[in-house]
């Protein structure tokens, strides 16, 4: 699974953008549970891959970025996140079975990740690494 982070100034923009994306391929699910984020998906029931799309400032990019980094820094983590995420589609197919199914997880996730970053380890905003 792939997921994209798109940020843009106005989201109400993406909103128009549905024939686009499926022209690509993607399938736009609306903010699927995330007020303020547009999630367009690609690969059907394989969810090969997920671009969401945040307004500039949206408090959640933050959130991503820091836990984006810290699977960085983390090899074991790294590893076990998309094996999680493999386990979890392969029990709950359908995605809307799957999505809750893997938030306990991703939340846990997002905790030791910000936990992480709070103790001063984040980077300095450098998106090279």
């Amino acid at each position: 699974m792939i997921d994209v982070l798109a940020v843009v100034r106005d989201i109400r923009c993406v909103d128009g953008l549905p024939a686009a994306v499926a022209a690509l391929g993607y399938t736009a699910a609306g903010p699927w549970g995330i007020p303020g984020r547009r999630l367009f998906r690609k690969g059907g029931a394989g969810r090969t891959q997920h671009l969401h799309v945040y307004r500039v400032a949206d408090p959640d990019i933050d959130r991503l970025l820091v836990v984006r980094d810290y699977l960085r820094g983390h090899a074991d983590e790294c590893a076990r996140y998309p094996a999680q995420k493999q386990e979890l589609s392969a029990d709950y197919p359908d995605t809307r079975e799957y999505s809750p199914a893997k938030k306990a997880y991703v939340a846990a996730l997002e905790q030791r990740a910000l936990a992480w970053a709070q103790a001063g380890r984040a980077p300095s905003g450098d998106d090279s690494a």
